[in-house]
């Protein structure tokens, strides 16, 4: 993989990440308030990124990624 694509794939992964942190705030943070769109936008952000990732590294290495974000991501909520 070329350095273009290790950023891409970098940046794909922080959107994850930040995505999922978001939609995770918005259903269990001290203001509950999100509305469910807000909450479905996140989720659809990943899918989109997840796909992206998908073109630039195949599908069963997305999806390593993405679970050891989402991982990495739920751990630091602990």
């Amino acid at each position: 993989m070329n350095e273009t694509n290790n950023s891409e794939v970098a940046r794909l992964l922080e959107n994850i990440r930040l995505s999922y942190e978001s939609a995770y705030t918005a259903m269990h943070g001290p203001a509950i308030s999100a509305t469910h769109e807000f909450i479905s936008k996140k989720l659809e952000n990943i899918q989109s990124s997840h796909v992206q990732l998908q073109t630039i590294v195949g599908e069963h290495e997305a999806m390593k990624l993405v679970a050891e974000t989402l991982d990495t991501a739920n751990e630091a909520k602990q």
